[in-house]
């Protein structure tokens, strides 16, 4: 019981120094400053392009100004209502906007025609952009699928009226009522992850630029386990720990590990929870937890290998710049995948959708340690070999 109290008073001692150090206190502040400052953003009038809308009537048409609705449903593009073809050519041409899409006069009959003969001269839609870019196509790609659902009607009444001629009687008006009473219990495609798993929310509830929050204060993190391993080793030589036997050491220094990586955790898992980043809370927390002890025992390999604090000193930033270029934080390349899984960021990132992920974390924490307790045994038993070949020179001299 006397033990335990120790180890107890020693822990709250460590953790009360924390607090007192302004460089932690000061990367605690960032991880909610870091949430606050993303989700602003989220909510600005925002997007990965700008596209101008504008319509050639005047005033704006009915079915035109649904299109529009329905556009600006996204927070993926930002959309810039112009008042007139002009104004929207003028943005392009200013760099105001990336593209513009212009909608033509009469468009619910230009739509009937475009479904009677798909050709570029019934076009309904016309699209001013400096270049072709891969950002302006996905923009396309957005606008037809939004599109499809009005010409749609148009395909399918001109279809029944040329393949089934027994409808002729019904109006279009009939028609349209059976094409709307068909109700799809499921969507067209199925969304999953790589390891199988269902992706049941595909909606656009999280702003795109909330995705790489997560992946970033996963960096935090490992860059918080290195600075203590920097405290650590400082604490060695100022003989903090010198009444602890030198084979419990590496616990010792677990247990700073983990009194800091936990306490940077609850300020993320909070900050992650106010960034609305939260979808399963009890999978969260475990991932967290399971985390915060990997990062823990990586620091202590990434000491083991570095040496003192000028190494540590040194690495820390490749290593963090490195992190943020190769995991999945900012972009996903999957000719990278063989180095995304050299560093732990990969795993937080994807554990919390795969428990295959959650999993292999833990195994590289289990490596970790054991790499660090295999290199204290053959150092500790370079130290005795030492001791014992100058004990014999010793007994032979005497």
């Amino acid at each position: 019981m006397d033990k335990i109290k120790c180890v107890a008073r020693w822990g709250l001692l460590l953790w009360k120094r924390l607090y007192k150090k302004a460089s932690f206190v000061l990367l605690l502040l960032l991880i909610p400053l870091l949430a606050l400052g993303y989700g602003t953003a989220s909510q600005d009038d925002s997007g990965i392009m700008t596209v101008a809308l504008a319509s050639e009537a005047t005033p704006v048409e009915p079915l035109t100004q649904s299109v529009w609705d329905e556009l600006q449903q996204s927070n993926v593009v930002r959309y810039v209502i112009c008042q007139s073809p002009e104004q929207a050519r003028n943005m392009v041409k200013n760099y105001r906007a990336d593209v513009a899409w212009i909608f033509a006069e009469n468009i619910e009959e230009k739509i009937y025609t475009f479904a009677a003969d798909r050709n570029r001269k019934n076009a309904f839609v016309t699209i001013v952009e400096p270049k072709d870019r891969t950002i302006l196509k996905l923009g396309r790609e957005i606008l037809s699928g939004v599109l499809f659902s009005y010409c749609s009607e148009a395909v399918y009444l001109q279809y029944i009226r040329k393949n089934v001629p027994e409808l002729a009687e019904l109006s279009d008006q009939q028609l349209l009522e059976y094409f709307h009473n068909v109700e799809l219990e499921e969507g067209l495609f199925a969304y999953s992850d790589v390891q199988g798993n269902v992706i049941k929310d595909t909606d656009d509830r999280h702003h795109y630029l909330l995705t790489p929050v997560r992946g970033i204060m996963a960096v935090i993190m490992v860059l918080a386990a290195l600075a203590t391993a920097m405290y650590y080793l400082r604490d060695v030589k100022q003989g903090t720990f010198s009444l602890v036997p030198h084979r419990y050491l590496w616990v010792v220094e677990l247990g700073c590990q983990l009194i800091t990586s936990l306490n940077v955790a609850a300020v993320v898992l909070l900050s992650l929870i106010f960034a609305g980043q939260i979808s399963e809370a009890g999978r969260e927390v475990a991932v967290l937890l399971v985390y915060s002890l990997c990062v823990g025992c990586f620091a202590m390999l990434v000491r083991r290998i570095f040496g003192g604090i000028r190494g540590l000193a040194m690495v820390t930033p490749l290593l963090v710049l490195a992190m943020l270029a190769v995991c999945p934080v900012f972009l996903n390349v999957a000719e990278l995948r063989g180095l995304q899984m050299l560093f732990l960021p990969t795993y937080y990132i994807n554990g919390i959708r795969s428990c295959e992920y959650l999993v292999a974390m833990a195994l590289y924490g289990v490596v970790c340690l054991t790499l660090c307790l295999a290199g204290d045994a053959i150092l500790e038993n370079g130290r005795l070999h030492k001791m014992f070949i100058k004990f014999i020179k010793n007994s032979k001299n005497d």
